[in-house]
């Protein structure tokens, strides 16, 4: 049998479950999954595993089995947590498989090829960064507020934005390989919205007696590696993409590959298209 592989993943994303026996098993199939997690606070008592069952459908992934070799099959499961559990921000997850052989008609046991590190984005929390966002998401620092009494940041549309975002999109932060950078990469969301109302009073057309509005939000991401975890450092809905410079409007209509942009603006696309703009160091990832 195979040793397990880590697979990092997001609540809500499909995946594929494989798994090992003698012989392949009949689709219907048992999984038993068990949730561990860290303690919150680190010195706080671990939280106790969390196990709850699931029927699934099951599949052979190659073809006959030879004898003395193993039978692989997989599972498209879409990642949940327990039923009326409250899903920590951070959890690993394991699994094992019960059915019924094919052949031999006897109830059969697998072992799971993968674990599961389910993880979630963060928002900032050192004040150096959430200062740079408190003029657009403040709250009173108390409650209710005194005359005296001063803003905060408040985290509660960034956390909106993040949860927003595709699977997809969250997986491809989540495993991003930052390669030779030591864990310190910056990524760059910036999702077009056209027809938002949202007034750039800071910038003054002098061509017109108008003030233009923001199309798009901006988003960066400090990347840490596959299963280091990702963090939303910093983020505006007031952003500005002028898509009547011609080089800009170019950029958009480029072509990836194969794939129009219909098919790579797609939330649920596989392959985000990944635009480098400006950048401080090469990345062979990025065109």
């Amino acid at each position: 049998m195979s040793d397990t592989t880590l697979l990092v993943t997001v609540l809500g994303s499909e995946e594929w479950l494989h798994f090992e026996s003698s012989e392949h098993l009949q689709p219907a199939v048992r999984v038993t999954f068990t949730a561990t997690s860290a303690p919150d606070p680190p010195d706080a008592a671990p939280p106790e595993p969390v196990t709850w069952s699931e029927q699934l459908a099951a599949e052979p992934v190659a073809g006959p089995v030879a004898d003395g070799a193993a039978a692989t099959m997989r599972i498209r499961w879409v990642v949940a947590f327990a039923p009326q559990a409250t899903a920590p921000p951070r959890f690993e997850l394991t699994y094992k498989v019960e059915g019924v052989g094919q052949s031999s008609r006897s109830p059969a046991f697998a072992v799971e090829r993968e674990r599961l590190l389910v993880d979630s984005i963060g928002v900032a929390t050192i004040p150096a960064l959430t200062n740079i966002m408190l003029h657009e998401f403040a709250r009173p620092a108390a409650d209710p507020p005194g005359p005296d009494t001063r803003p905060e940041f408040d985290p509660g549309p960034a956390q909106s934005y993040i949860r927003g975002l595709s699977p997809q999109q969250q997986k491809f932060l989540l495993r991003y390989d930052v390669g030779r950078f030591g864990g310190n990469r910056l990524v760059v969301f910036i999702t077009l919205d056209t027809g938002t109302g949202r007034r750039m009073c800071a910038d003054y057309c002098e061509d017109a007696p108008t003030r233009v509005s923001a199309n798009s939000s901006f988003a960066v991401f400090h990347c840490r590696g596959p299963g280091k975890g990702a963090t939303l450092v910093c983020f505006t809905a007031h952003f500005l993409v002028n898509t009547h410079n011609p080089s800009t409007a170019s950029l958009l209509r480029a072509h990836d590959g194969d794939r129009g942009p219909n098919q790579w603006m797609a939330k649920d696309t596989d392959r985000p298209v990944m635009f480098k703009i400006g950048c401080c160091a090469p990345s062979a990832a990025s065109h």
